[in-house]
């Protein structure tokens, strides 16, 4: 598809994906959160991890929205936490171990609210603010499917992919039912 057709197109997906993953988040109670999923974490925890990586989504929008076409998340490095820390991850593990020791701490209720907040702006961002061209002027990343599949695209149209398929593939059997 053209870059504008394929925006509309993913767009729709976009909601449709945001609308079930937010209805499968605000249907877990606390003791759901707290049952393991498919990995070992546990339910809140899964959650957990969407909503942090959600936040470096938005970051690395701001970037693309301003001329980067590499952005730094690509790298894995400067993820701005919430306190205002930046930090760099080896790999996409080291970032879960990260994000899971900080939120060991928290209610359900506020990785819940986070889920939430993070999933409605990466909508916005990309529906709103990331112009087809923004994302077709990134540089090209090869992105490893499974089946040892390979698909070679701009990273800023990776970069929403992998969000839906974070939401709508990867972690759907863990969030159905809950």
């Amino acid at each position: 598809m053209p870059p504008s057709k394929r925006h509309s197109a993913v767009a729709e997906l976009h909601a449709q994906v945001v609308d079930v993953y937010l209805g499968a988040v605000g249907s877990i109670q606390d003791v759901a959160a707290s049952q393991p999923s498919s990995d070992g974490r546990t339910i809140g925890q899964v959650v957990g991890h969407i909503a942090e990586w959600e936040p470096w989504v938005l970051q690395a929008g701001g970037e693309i929205a301003s001329g980067v076409v590499w952005p730094r998340i690509m790298e894995l490095s400067a993820y701005v936490d919430i306190d205002g820390q930046v930090r760099d991850f080896r790999d996409v593990e080291d970032f879960n171990a990260f994000q899971a020791t900080k939120q060991a701490r928290w209610p359900w209720s506020r990785i819940q609210a986070l889920a939430v907040r993070t999933a409605t702006a990466v909508q916005s961002l990309f529906v709103q603010v990331l112009a087809p061209e923004y994302l077709e002027e990134t540089r090209d990343y090869t992105w490893e499917l499974p089946g040892r599949v390979r698909m070679t695209l701009p990273c800023g149209w990776y970069l929403r992919l992998v969000t839906l398929e974070h939401e709508a593939v990867e972690h759907a059997d863990d969030l159905k039912g809950r």
